[in-house]
C-alpha cells in the first residue's frame, strides 16, 4: 500500500496490519490496526468526487454538536 508511511506518520503509530472493508460503492474503505489503536481510511477519486470527504467531515462534526457519537476524523485532504 504505496500510501502506508503518509498515514504512519499523520498517526505518528506504526500500523500492523491493513485489510480492506466491503459495503461502499463509491469509496474505497480500509481498517487499520495499530498496536495501540484501530482507524477507518476512506479513499476516492477526487476528481470525481472533489470536496466529498470535506463535507463529510463537516457533518460528522454537525453532528456531534448535538450530543450524538460520531467517528473522530483524524485528517481530511
Amino acid at each position: 500500500m504505496f500510501y502506508k508511511k503518509i498515514i504512519e506518520e499523520k498517526l505518528m503509530e506504526k500500523i500492523s496490519n491493513i485489510s480492506s472493508l466491503s459495503g461502499g460503492d463509491i469509496n474505497d474503505v480500509y481498517k487499520i490496526k495499530t498496536t495501540n489503536n484501530t482507524y477507518v481510511l476512506k479513499l476516492n477519486k477526487v476528481a470525481l468526487f472533489p470536496e466529498m470527504f470535506k463535507k463529510e467531515k463537516n457533518g460528522l462534526i454537525s453532528i456531534s454538536e448535538t450530543g450524538a457519537k460520531t467517528p473522530k476524523v483524524i485528517h481530511c485532504f
